[in-house]
């Protein structure tokens, strides 16, 4: 009898925890929409403006997938896996090829370590800003891609 309270408590408990968890606004879900589907390249590395060489192979850019997948490249690396949008905040997890790569400006590398310590995330027209904890730019891109 003892085991059907606690049980039936636990269910409880879960259920109504699980309903607290509240739906995308209709705003977030515009938000996601924007981030999807859509070839973003990198425009700033923090506040330094960032502009491809005329003889690089690749430019550091993402693709969000509506899929929960991410791809992209690093300027010299392949980059591929996965992201959770929960609001504003963007948790991503990323891994990538380890080619070699002549890069004086460490370009890859702080693109690299910049992408690591994303929290979240702000899109508006042809900008995506990818944000550290206290809301500072970490990335910036543009994408030719048209709003939804």
């Amino acid at each position: 009898m003892l085991k059907t309270i606690l049980y039936s408590s636990l269910c409880g408990t879960l259920l109504l925890m699980a309903g607290c968890n509240s739906l995308p606004s209709k705003q977030q879900l515009q938000n996601i929409e924007q981030l999807q589907n859509k070839d973003w390249v990198l425009s700033y590395l923090g506040n330094t403006e960032f502009k491809a060489t005329p003889d690089a192979h690749s430019v550091p850019s993402l693709r969000f997938e509506p899929t929960q997948q991410l791809t992209g490249s690093d300027g010299c690396n392949r980059l591929l896996g996965g992201y959770v949008v929960q609001g504003q905040t963007l948790q991503l997890s990323v891994a990538s090829t380890k080619i070699f790569c002549e890069d004086p400006q460490q370009t890859t590398q702080n693109f690299n370590q910049r992408l690591a310590k994303v929290t979240g995330y702000q899109v508006h027209n042809q900008n995506l800003r990818l944000l550290d904890p206290h809301g500072n730019v970490l990335l910036q891109f543009q994408t030719n891609s048209p709003n939804p």
